[in-house]
């Protein structure tokens, strides 16, 4: 019969900050919480050295978030939350607000960032309801002009 590790090495485990503990929701994942006067850990996360960590058994952890990013090794659940993170390293994120020019990985953050607004058109005085970026500031030197009365508008000159 084997004998079982008992005390297991420090490479069996992933060490987190706590601030980087707070993004994994699983509840059934055994963080254990330590510190140290001697040494500092590194976060896998967030790469910090800090001298009081949680740590987690890397098989136990790798079985919850086995889909690791290939450039940066932050893990992800699901496949759709590494396609997301996968649009920070290659500036290629879909959704682009045309004021403030913010890019946005998901549909719903960038839904987040739109405020709604009740306008009202400078030419027609008609109120639209609309989804404004939070930037951009509307005052009487800022005129707002609905989408029927911009068309037939004249364009900037190129």
């Amino acid at each position: 019969m084997e004998a079982a590790n008992v005390n297991p090495t420090e490479e069996e485990f992933y060490y987190f900050c706590y601030q980087c503990r707070l993004e994994f929701q699983i509840t059934w994942l055994s963080f254990i919480s330590i510190s140290s006067d001697e040494r500092e850990f590194t976060c896998v996360n967030c790469k910090r050295e800090v001298v009081a960590v949680f740590k987690v058994e890397k098989s136990d952890f790798d079985d919850c978030y086995p889909y690791p990013c290939e450039v940066c090794d932050v893990r992800f659940r699901t496949l759709t939350q590494l396609l997301h993170h996968s649009y920070l390293h290659s500036d290629a994120l879909p959704f682009k607000c045309d004021f403030c020019q913010g890019v946005f990985p998901k549909s719903s953050l960038f839904n987040r960032h739109r405020v709604p607004k009740t306008l009202q058109c400078n030419k027609c005085s008609k109120s639209v309801l609309g989804e404004f970026c939070p930037a951009r500031v509307f005052d009487e030197k800022n005129e707002f002009i609905c989408k029927k009365c911009s068309i037939g508008s004249e364009l900037p000159s190129t």
